[in-house]
Formats: C-alpha cells, sequence, structure tokens
C-alpha cells in the first residue's frame, strides 16, 4: 500500500516547524540575550533566568531534533513516528498558549504582537498535524485505530 498525501504533508509539516525551531534556537545558541531577534531584554522579569540559553537549547532538541526524527519515522512507515508526531503537535500548541499568555504580563510587551503572529502560525500548523494525523487514510495506513474486519470465512 502507497503512503497517503496526508502522512506526506504531515511529514512536510513536521520539517517545517523542525526547520522554524532550528533557526530560532540556532540564533538564541548565538546570542543568548536575544538583542539579535528583537526580543525585548526584559528576561530578567522571569525568575532564575539570566538568558535565552535554556530556551534555545530546548527548541533545538525538543522542535527541531524531535520532529526531524520523526518525519524519518513516519517516512519508514514507523506507528511510533505517528504517536510522536501526535504528542509533539499537542505539546507545541500547550507550549505556544503559555507563551503568549505569560509573555504579555511579564512585560514583554513590545516583543508580544510578533510572538502572537509567530504562535498563530505554529499553532496552526501544529493543528493541521493534528487533523492530518486523525484522517481515516491516515490512520488505516498505519492500522491505528481502525475496526478490525472480519475475513471472508472465518469464524
Amino acid at each position: 500500500m502507497r503512503m497517503p498525501l496526508s502522512a506526506l504533508i504531515l511529514i512536510f509539516l513536521d520539517l517545517i516547524l523542525a526547520g522554524l525551531a532550528l533557526y530560532g534556537g540556532i540564533n538564541l545558541m548565538l546570542d543568548p540575550t536575544g538583542t539579535s531577534m528583537q526580543i525585548d531584554p526584559a528576561i530578567v522579569y522571569i525568575p532564575f533566568v539570566t538568558d535565552f540559553m535554556l530556551f534555545a537549547i530546548w527548541l533545538v532538541i525538543a522542535f527541531a531534533a524531535l520532529p526531524a526524527i520523526l518525519s524519518y519515522l513516519i517516512y519508514a512507515d514507523s506507528k511510533w513516528g505517528l504517536y510522536g508526531s501526535l504528542a509533539l503537535a499537542a505539546l507545541e500548541i500547550v507550549w505556544i498558549v503559555t507563551q503568549v499568555a505569560l509573555l504579555y504580563p511579564l512585560g514583554f510587551s513590545a516583543w508580544w504582537p510578533a510572538m502572537f503572529s509567530y504562535g498563530i502560525v505554529v499553532t496552526g500548523i501544529a493543528a493541521a498535524s493534528l487533523y492530518l494525523i486523525f484522517r481515516g487514510s491516515v490512520r488505516t495506513y498505519f492500522n491505528w485505530y481502525t475496526r478490525a474486519t472480519r475475513q471472508t470465512g472465518s469464524k
């Protein structure tokens, strides 16, 4: 059976998210203050945080490397790639909603419109990924939550 177009689009969306996270993570690693990305330097409002290096590492590992690995697993017909993409899409939505909800009250008002726009894009891609994961063609291809059918002549 050939891989459905929905699964190929899911791979593409995971790779787009990986690319966005890799770009942001590398930029923050090169400049942990965030000034090169025009991030408000009011990071001092967040307790125990002095720069964006931990966030950069989190972006590269969780949102760049992991989606690339999951894309490969989906391409290799692994059901674990599908499960991982489901968890990752849910995590991305929670991560972005939390950022958008918390950064404005913490004093990141100058950066908030860009963060809100980025949040809409990433949340939209994650929601599209969830939609594709639950499409019947993808579930059938990966034999996930499909009703077992009896074959003729079986008991």
